[in-house]
């Protein structure tokens, strides 16, 4: 997991548990706010932080664990972006 992916997830956390904090202390509005923008934040992101399992079930032939997570050390991104790209090098 890169810096900025980090990064982001730790800010969509935050946002989150400040909105909780806040609708507990009696801001429903601004606890609501901040949930929600911590939701949309999660979705808008992209891939990267959520994953992109679409046609993702199992390795396929040719691809090990230990490719993935190279190609993942290498160039970020997703797990089954990374079972993709080796998948199309590999075939």
């Amino acid at each position: 997991m890169t810096a900025s992916n980090v990064l982001r997830t730790v800010v969509i956390i935050a946002a989150g548990v400040g909105g909780i904090a806040f609708w507990l202390a009696g801001e429903a509005g601004l606890g609501t706010l901040l949930l929600l923008a911590a939701l949309a934040a999660t979705f808008l992101m992209g891939p990267a932080i959520l994953g992109d399992p679409a046609g993702i079930g199992r390795l396929p032939d040719g691809v090990t664990a230990a490719d993935v997570k190279e190609h993942r050390k290498q160039h970020g991104g997703s797990i089954s972006d990374a079972v993709r790209a080796v998948g199309q090098r590999e075939g």
